[in-house]
């Protein structure tokens, strides 16, 4: 059964009020209180749709990633795990680009390691799914599970890499670099 509007809108509202704090302060440092003020709802519809502040955030980021990326590579067709993760990377830094300061809090929320391992958690997962979803089709050398994890360690440090360096690299730049690493890193240029 679908979510009524009105469900859809508070669950959204929640959602917009934490992004909204995390640009003023770390994610460590907001309270349930503190969302439930900025969404002008109560704890108890608060707890009603989460059971925390990291539940939300991740319904959050699968919000974004089904949004963003799931969409949009539903119908792209690719004959290795290297063209997926080049897909991938160039969504990824389109949004990363259009949603700097969101990116930015995570960045500077260095101390929260639940934070840290849910979203490594939720980039593992979904990288698997998609590659999964793809094994009937293609051959891979290598177990899922194996190449999810070393392309989720690429995004993650990658990602940080780009929020913390704004400017230093366009996004075709980037992809190149990424495309010669994924093709032969000992060749000499």
């Amino acid at each position: 059964m679908a979510e009524s509007k009105q469900v859809l809108r508070t669950r959204r509202d929640i959602s917009n009020s934490l992004l909204e704090l995390m640009k003023e302060k770390q994610f460590e440092d907001i309270t349930v209180v503190d969302i439930c003020e900025k969404a002008m709802v109560t704890r108890a519809t608060f707890y009603k749709y989460f059971e925390d502040k990291y539940h939300l955030i991740s319904c959050v980021i699968e919000d974004y990633k089904n949004d963003i990326i799931f969409e949009q590579l539903k119908n792209f067709e690719y004959d290795s795990p290297k063209q997926l993760f080049m897909k991938i990377s160039e969504l990824c830094i389109e949004f990363i680009e259009k949603n700097n300061e969101l990116f930015l809090s995570f960045v500077k929320n260095e101390y929260d390691d639940k934070l840290r391992m849910l979203l490594l958690q939720i980039i593992e997962e979904s990288v698997a799914s998609v590659l999964k979803n793809q094994k009937d089709v293609l051959n891979y050398k290598v177990p899922v599970e194996v190449i999810s994890k070393f392309y989720t360690g690429g995004f993650a440090y990658l990602g940080t890499y780009l929020i913390e360096n704004q400017c230093k690299y366009d996004k075709a730049t980037i992809l190149k670099f990424l495309d010669i690493i994924l093709e032969d890193a000992t060749k000499k240029a």
